[in-house]
């Protein structure tokens, strides 16, 4: 593994991850002043200290320190992904029960609404289990300007992935489905944020990758580490049922032909979260069917639809079944286009276009590119792209996750995260 490392001292690679969660706006000025510059309770004072006691009345989770850290913000900086531990090693991962200085993570009543009466994400299968007790933290996303309020906004956020997690003989798996919980925190306060987890980074050696992949510190020490158990406290520490905004979800059921997925989006509303119609929808509902999310060729043998796909830049036609690389149609070609578009960033976010459309842009560019089609409008920048992904079907719909075992970042959250990190290191210049 240590010929993937860089010290921070030499260039690495700035991603991050996003699932059509948000998009980089407007200018890097703003919010960041209004934190005090280096001291250890700054910034959280915007929201942290007034629900310091938590929910339930437990002890308040003590800040972390911020200082002293490297310059160089790297890309798992500000996306961090749990690695999952093979066969007897420790898997002590964040659970949304746990509570912190806002409130137990994320609610099981808040759940029992997103799931829509259901058991659990994964509904294909009672057993193993995928209610809330299996669920556990495998994803972290800082975002100081997305684009969830609307165009030309920009909101300060920190996005979570949960997932229902089992342990099997190879170690821990996670299951299909997923959560996908934003939480409103302050800009001054996540720029906070932001320099607990690069003190954090320093104090156990600064690895870094070339690539947007499984946290390598967590990779070499384990969920049992000195990193793991800090990144517990700033997760707890910021974060919490009080300050949720969103919570989006994606099961995964059995159409009567085909597998499906279908995705929920909910957004607090007085206190309560409630239904949030999907872009171009009439619901707040949307699903996606095709071949098995576990099929061991995605150019060859997956395929997938979308339903009720409005909006424009729809991927689908390049997904249908049955296609071949000499028998590419107009259509098929406006769809690699198309697909190449949603994963851009600067062109859509999470208002702009469906779940289904955006989570289906991967398999979609996937098939474009090996049967080399032109990629023209494909998101550009002078830093690497680079990530890991090992999916195998375009119905594998994680962006920032697992399937199995499988390590599944899609090429939109790497492009996303570039701009991240820009923001992020011009936030912290700015102190």
């Amino acid at each position: 593994m240590s010929s993937f490392f860089l010290r921070l001292g030499v260039p690495a690679v700035l991603i991050l991850a996003a699932a059509c969660g948000g998009t980089v706006n407007g200018s890097t000025s703003g919010g960041a002043s209004s934190s005090s510059g280096g001291g250890g309770s700054s910034g959280a004072s915007s929201g942290s200290s007034g629900a310091s006691s938590g929910s339930s009345g437990s002890a308040p989770i003590p800040p972390q320190p911020r200082g002293p850290y490297a310059g160089l913000v790297g890309t798992t900086d500000v996306s961090i992904l749990y690695p999952l531990p093979g066969a007897g090693e420790i898997a002590t991962f964040v659970r949304p029960s746990e509570v912190g200085n806002h409130g137990a993570l994320f609610a099981a009543t808040d759940f029992v609404t997103v799931l829509s009466g259901h058991s659990g994400l994964e509904r294909t299968s009672s057993s193993p289990a995928s209610g809330y007790a299996n669920l556990g933290l495998v994803g972290v996303r800082l975002d100081p300007c997305s684009a969830r309020r609307g165009p030309g906004t920009c909101t300060s956020e920190v996005r979570l992935v949960l997932q229902a997690l089992d342990t099997t003989m190879t170690g821990t798996t996670a299951l299909d489905g997923g959560l996908h919980v934003v939480y409103d925190v302050p800009e001054a306060e996540l720029v906070d944020m932001a320099q607990e987890i690069l003190t954090l980074k320093k104090a156990n050696g600064d690895l870094a990758l070339q690539e947007l992949a499984p946290h390598p510190i967590l990779a070499a020490q384990g969920l049992g580490g000195a990193f793991a158990t800090g990144l517990r406290s700033i997760v707890l520490f910021h974060l919490g049922s009080e300050r949720v905004a969103r919570a989006t979800a994606f099961d995964h059921n059995m159409d009567p032909d085909s597998d499906g997925w279908t995705f929920a989006s909910f957004e607090r509303v007085g206190g309560a979260l409630t239904p949030h119609m999907i872009p171009f929808q009439k619901s707040h509902q949307q699903t996606v069917a095709g071949s098995r999310a576990t099929t061991e060729n995605l150019v060859t043998e997956s395929h997938a639809t979308a339903f009720s796909n409005g909006g424009p830049d729809d991927v689908q036609a390049i997904l249908s079944p049955g296609r071949t690389e000499t028998g590419i149609t107009p259509d098929m070609r406006a769809s690699f286009t198309a697909a190449l578009r949603v994963e851009n960033p600067t062109v859509h976010n999470a208002e702009t276009t469906t779940c289904g459309n955006c989570h289906l842009a991967e398999g979609a560019t996937r098939i474009g590119k090996a049967f080399g089609l032109p990629e023209a409008g494909a998101f550009t920048s002078p830093r690497s792209l680079a990530r890991v992904d090992e999916r195998t079907s375009v119905t594998n719909l994680h962006a920032f996750g697992y399937l199995g075992r499988q390590v599944s970042i899609m090429q939109r959250t790497a492009n996303e995260s570039v701009q991240v990190a820009d923001r992020i290191a011009a936030l912290l210049a700015a102190r």
